[in-house]
């Protein structure tokens, strides 16, 4: 007896194929059945995801693919996102993608599904809760901006309990200038419910409206987490102008110096520039 390995080309279906061995007049038969590949479903391990960290995972086969093969994804929970579909490309045997997730206060545990041919295959997901959901200014009315030479109240929520949880605070401006923020305190702490983070900021005047990224950022359950919004320094606004000097009528054939009074509703930044225009003689 001897034996022989047979090698098979990928095949879409199940396929019979006859196999013969001849010694002399003598022969003997045998079928052989060449599957398709199986759908197999992997993610990195542990199979955990956030809203700030998304999940590698794969849709793979035992072979090689005969043709472009569709693979559906779906999850069961609303909490926890996915592509619809993914391709398989012929002659490979496997294709990544990533899952994502919405914020959540407390773990949420969950199954993405790739589905080809028929053929479901499962993971188990877990999402896991996040302690920095966003940036509000409880001082400021209707907009994220206030007046130059001010202070605004910041609060950083959280959907999970982190209690005593510290919260770093940056500003930086988006056209590179120096900030005009200058934070009461860098670092804040979720207070004894641990779902909100309280602090404050100085404006500096300024000659311009600013644009500023301000950004919280904390390390919660092996992550860092970080979240920003943009909040505008509004410059000073030209409230009315006053002359002094002579009336017109006594003004002499030289002329006269009158004085003019520009009145801002705020302080004027470091440097502010008017323009101004005359009309008449």
């Amino acid at each position: 007896m001897t034996t022989f390995p047979v090698k098979t080309f990928p095949v879409k279906g199940p396929t019979d194929v006859t196999i013969t061995a001849r010694i002399g007049a003598e022969s003997k038969s045998a079928t052989l059945r060449v599957l398709p590949p199986k759908l197999f479903a992997g993610c990195d391990q542990p199979a955990t995801v956030s809203a700030y960290t998304p999940l590698k995972c794969k849709a793979f086969l035992d072979g090689l693919a005969a043709e472009d093969i569709s693979v559906s994804v779906s999850s069961d929970r609303r909490e926890i996102k996915v592509s619809p579909s993914l391709r398989i490309a012929r002659g490979t045997n496997k294709t990544e993608f990533n899952v994502s997730a919405y914020g959540v206060g407390g773990p949420v545990t969950g199954q993405i599904s790739l589905t080809s041919g028929g053929v479901t295959k499962s993971q188990a997901v877990t999402v896991k809760p996040i302690a920095i959901a966003g940036i509000k200014f409880p001082s400021v009315m209707g907009a994220h901006s206030a007046k130059g030479c001010e202070h605004a109240s910041i609060e950083v929520d959280s959907m999970a309990q982190a209690p005593g949880l510290s919260v770093r605070l940056t500003s930086q401006t988006l056209d590179g200038t120096a900030t005009p923020i200058a934070f009461d305190n860098s670092t804040i702490q979720m207070n004894s419910s641990g779902y909100a983070a309280f602090g404050g900021f100085a404006l500096r005047c300024v000659s311009h409206n600013t644009i500023v990224k301000i950004t919280a950022s904390a390390d919660f359950a092996g992550e860092r987490e970080t979240v920003d919004t943009d909040f505008t320094v509004l410059s000073a606004r030209l409230m009315a102008l006053d002359s002094s000097g002579p009336m017109a009528s006594d003004v002499p054939p030289g002329g006269v110096k009158r004085t003019i009074t520009i009145h801002l509703d705020e302080g004027a930044g470091p440097t502010t520039w008017f323009d101004v225009s005359y009309t008449g003689n």
